[in-house]
């Protein structure tokens, strides 16, 4: 097996041990914490996402970026995500004091344990591109998967905590554990590299870094807002419950994003390592969206078909309007799955404005069609929402791409066997173009 094969298996093993991991610890809380307290945790854990988000700057996909050009080294990166990480919290703590003392919001009890989370995920996000960035799929992975299996060992009544243990106190407890990989990810690599690697960057990398995070963190933003804004909404129009069951229902289709997601893991370089021959790249693309639309079908065609009876016995009988959720939401999903390749293909062209200009239009009619849909419909009416948006942000994406490689419509719903042979015909193609 060459050392290609032998790296991607690896990379696909490890983060499927990774995405089943995450899997189980999220129905472990939602049935231990049922609709009502699982929708304010996955709130809070949501609004975190968001603030580390902002304190990033792209920094991570920067650091994966230049690490896997080899342009800078890994010790100074690791210097640079431990400086970086730093400021950002002393920025992130001056500012919820300032906040405080002009009663712009009032103090939180989990602060101090936000604080130490947020940190502690920007640097380990920082800190796991790195090893990402040396083909070391297996350290950051293994590390998050024993974590995840640490979470559920500690919910309350799971063995190492007593039945009684309180939310609140499983909350703390959650911050604490999930802050531990930056620690881990920083004391490996300290080990790994020389001392003499250490030091920050040339004044004319670090520009490039800085101008590379910026395009990195407008479009994260922009596609986190996609996904997520709506929690907001459905939180402020509905109650407890039905944030918890509209929450799950997004996480199981998020789940079925990632079969695409670790598909691309393998297809991506098939695309980018040829992105100068247009005509190939436009035909492997054509047939790409046709798998991924047929993987994103088939999933939730099982999902819909089960997940009636599925979803009360592993998520708790609080969850009664989850199913709903998903069912209106899986055409968007398929939608999703279909556009990750396209998306793939502009920013391998370098064309990001695509990308942005798409979510900024997507995000816009999504907050429009929420304000009047939730209010009406609840959650079911967030749903109907996403499904509209994500096939609009899917039709844009397609619009763009059909304008420089004209092709038939009909060529991406051809069904059946017409799936295995484009699987076929891109490995086949990308082999004879290597020989």
């Amino acid at each position: 097996m060459s050392s290609f094969k032998s790296k991607l298996l690896n990379g696909f093993a490890w983060r499927l041990c990774l995405y089943i991991s995450s899997f189980v610890l999220n129905i472990f809380i939602a049935n231990n914490f049922q609709a009502e307290h699982a929708g304010t945790f996955y709130l809070l854990m949501n609004n975190i996402a968001f603030v580390v988000l902002f304190l990033s700057l792209g920094l991570d996909s920067a650091i994966s970026y230049f690490g896997s050009r080899k342009e800078i080294s890994a010790a100074t990166l690791l210097m640079i995500s431990i400086c970086w990480t730093l400021f950002a919290c002393a920025l992130l703590a001056f500012s919820y004091r300032i906040a405080i003392n002009f009663h712009s919001i009032g103090s939180h009890p989990l602060a101090p344990w936000i604080l130490l989370n947020a940190g502690c995920t920007l640097l380990a996000n920082c800190t796991s591109s790195i090893l990402f960035a040396q083909n070391d799929n297996q350290t950051p992975n293994f590390v998050f998967t024993v974590i995840n299996i640490l979470l559920v060992l500690l919910l309350p009544g799971n063995g190492l905590t007593g039945p009684a243990t309180g939310h609140e106190y499983y909350t703390k407890i959650y911050l604490a554990i999930s802050s531990l990989p930056a620690i881990v990810f920083v004391l490996y690599l300290f080990v790994k590299n020389p001392r003499k690697d250490f030091s920050l960057p040339q004044r004319s990398l670090s520009v490039k870094m800085f101008q590379f995070s910026m395009q990195a963190f407008i479009y994260s933003v922009l596609y986190m807002l996609l996904l997520r804004c709506d929690y907001w909404l459905v939180n402020y129009f509905c109650n407890a419950d039905d944030l918890g069951n509209y929450m799950q229902a997004t996480k199981i289709s998020q789940i079925i994003l990632l079969v695409p997601t670790l598909a691309s893991f393998a297809l991506f370089p098939l695309i980018v390592s040829h992105i100068h021959e247009e005509k190939a790249v436009a035909d492997k693309l054509i047939k790409l969206v046709s798998i991924y639309f047929y993987v994103g079908l088939t999933m939730c065609a099982v999902v819909i078909a089960t997940g009636y009876w599925i979803f009360p016995l592993l998520y708790g009988p609080t969850f009664s309007r989850m199913y709903g959720s998903f069912v209106l939401l899986s055409p968007g999903i398929l939608m999703l799955a279909a556009a990750y390749p396209l998306s793939t293909y502009f920013s391998g062209k370098n064309m990001i404005r695509v990308k942005i200009t798409a979510l900024t239009f997507s995000i816009l009619l999504l907050l429009a069609l929420d304000l009047v849909l939730i209010p009406q419909l609840n959650i079911f009416g967030a749903a109907i929402s996403g499904t509209i948006v994500y096939v609009f942000y899917f039709a844009y994406l397609l619009f763009k791409f059909r304008q420089s490689h004209p092709f038939k419509l009909v060529e991406i719903l051809k069904p059946g066997p017409i799936i295995r042979q484009n699987i076929q015909a891109i490995l086949k193609s990308n082999a004879g173009e290597k020989n």
